[in-house]
């Protein structure tokens, strides 16, 4: 059974003591897809949906009704390629495509949605939509679900047992 979890060290500067400023993780042993994960790849999918936001000040523009261009990012891990030499096939994510055309493509993202119809909340929802639909019939894991409205805006759920890209939202090991 191997060690479960990440801790960050500080990498030696020029002179072989420890920088503070310069530090990466590194992992124990791993024993599931995303520790051991030799391969990551990712699919990308897109719609065009309208929604607006609520508590906001009075007059916001965000709180009329607005569209934007969304773009899903689906980050998958494997250890081993299958054949022919890729992460996953583009067959087995078909769901996924199927259920963004379905029920969020040109819908107002209020009505569909059981949560505020943020970048955040619309990645969780996809996430756990994924695990709860598909995952079990992917050969291999997803690790994070990113969703961007526009160029400017996005946000990443990361799965469970996965660290976010961003190393600085891990608190340090006790």
């Amino acid at each position: 059974m191997g060690t479960r979890g990440y801790w960050r060290y500080s990498l030696p500067s020029a002179d072989g003591a420890p920088d503070p400023n310069v530090q990466t993780w590194v992992s124990g042993e791993r024993n599931d897809a995303v520790g051991a994960a030799r391969f990551r790849a990712g699919r990308t999918f897109r719609f065009e949906a309208a929604h607006h936001m609520s508590g906001l000040e009075p007059g916001h523009r965000a709180t009329r009704v607005h569209g934007h261009s969304y773009r899903v990012d689906v980050e998958l891990a494997a250890i081993e390629l299958r054949y022919p030499g890729v992460v996953v096939g583009a067959d087995e994510l078909s769901q996924l495509k199927e259920y963004v055309a379905d029920r969020l493509d040109h819908r107002d993202l209020n009505s569909v949605l059981d949560r505020p119809p943020t970048c955040e909340a619309v990645a969780e929802h996809l996430a756990e939509w994924i695990t709860t639909h598909m995952e079990p019939g992917v050969s291999a894991r997803v690790v994070a679900v990113r969703v961007s409205a526009g160029k400017e805006v996005w946000a990443e759920y990361c799965m469970p047992g996965v660290r976010p890209r961003n190393d600085d939202l891990l608190p340090p090991p006790g």
